[in-house]
């Protein structure tokens, strides 16, 4: 699973069932707008989930989404709801394999997500991450911006047959 909006949660509960998936092995939050991580520890919590990829980057102020939102998810994480799930970052170089599909995390890199918290700037640091199963390689993107991007592109890490945009169109500052 990566992302899910709160008001999508019973739409992605469906799909899942429809496709016979009964566990998450891993959930990724890209990052932390209520449009990309309201759902997640719901549908995780509701289905089981092994390991859930995110960054920290709450800090940064948010007109769509409360602090205290952001906050609340961050605790029911870490309470004993959750207490079996592997928390993880989801940053540059970590890779995994869930059942033949291979997935990376192209960026955010430590220095992107350090200048996302810094500039306040919460799509910066948005998770990008490429799935790849046998020669199909599929990139989602989060709300990654154009540093973000150009940072993943400057090491070549971006090809893809399937990308799935930032529904920001990748802005500049």
């Amino acid at each position: 699973l990566i992302d899910c909006p709160n008001k999508g949660i019973d739409d992605a509960l469906a799909a899942l069932a429809k496709m016979g998936i009964t566990r998450l092995v891993t959930a990724f939050i890209t990052h932390w707008d209520s449009d990309h991580f309201g759902g997640v520890p719901t549908v995780a919590s509701a289905l089981g989930c092994d390991e859930m990829r995110y960054n920290h980057d709450t800090l940064v102020a948010d007109t769509d989404t409360p602090k205290q939102l952001r906050l609340a998810i961050l605790l029911r994480l870490a309470s004993r709801e959750f207490e079996n799930v592997n928390l993880q970052p989801a940053t540059y170089g970590q890779h995994g394999l869930i059942s033949g599909v291979s997935w990376d995390v192209l960026g955010p890199d430590h220095r992107t997500l350090t200048e996302s918290i810094g500039r306040g700037n919460r799509n910066r640091g948005s998770a990008i991450i490429r799935l790849t199963y046998g020669d199909t390689r599929v990139v989602i993107s989060g709300d990654a911006d154009a540093v973000g991007w150009a940072r993943v592109i400057e090491r070549d890490d971006a090809a893809a047959n399937v990308l799935r945009a930032s529904h920001h169109g990748a802005m500049g500052e």
